[in-house]
């Protein structure tokens, strides 16, 4: 159960923007790999692990936010909407206005696809992290009454 909580908390941090990505995707900081015939999860475990590793190696992701497309995406809109408007003069006209307008909106839409794909996820994840603990509290509660 340690190793699959510590490559989720991994993969979080992978996924997810922080301060410190870049140290904590190092080689040293990732799981200690179970031994493949040790556990049927195992294997696929190890691929995931892999998988993501090779994923932010890669050389367009690697000064990126994180590995999650939507972040991926979200910061492209950002930095388009930036340019934009950095390009603009002030007060804005004809063509350079409709570029900021345009980049305003995308990064709109990808925020309000952000919204919605996320509320479901949340409400998963709460989900899951109660099971956790329902789970914990009912084999502390067992063991408790065994010793008694």
């Amino acid at each position: 159960m340690g190793c699959v909580l510590h490559l989720v908390a991994w993969a979080l941090v992978a996924a997810v923007p922080c301060p410190d990505r870049s140290t904590a995707l190092q080689a040293h900081h990732l799981p200690a790999a179970p031994a493949r015939a040790a556990f049927p999860w195992a294997p696929p475990l190890l691929t995931l692990q892999e998988r993501l590793a090779e994923e932010g190696k890669r050389k367009d992701r690697r000064n990126s936010c994180g590995l999650l497309k939507e972040i991926h995406v979200l910061e492209k809109s950002t930095q388009k909407l930036t340019d934009a408007i950095d390009a603009a003069p002030i007060p804005l006209f004809g063509d350079r206005e409709a570029d900021v307008r345009e980049a305003a909106a995308e990064l709109a839409a990808v925020c309000a696809a952000m919204r919605d794909g996320l509320e479901p996820l949340e409400r998963q994840v709460r989900e899951v992290f109660h099971r956790i603990v329902r789970s914990r509290v009912e084999g502390l509660d067992s063991s408790m009454h065994n010793a008694d």
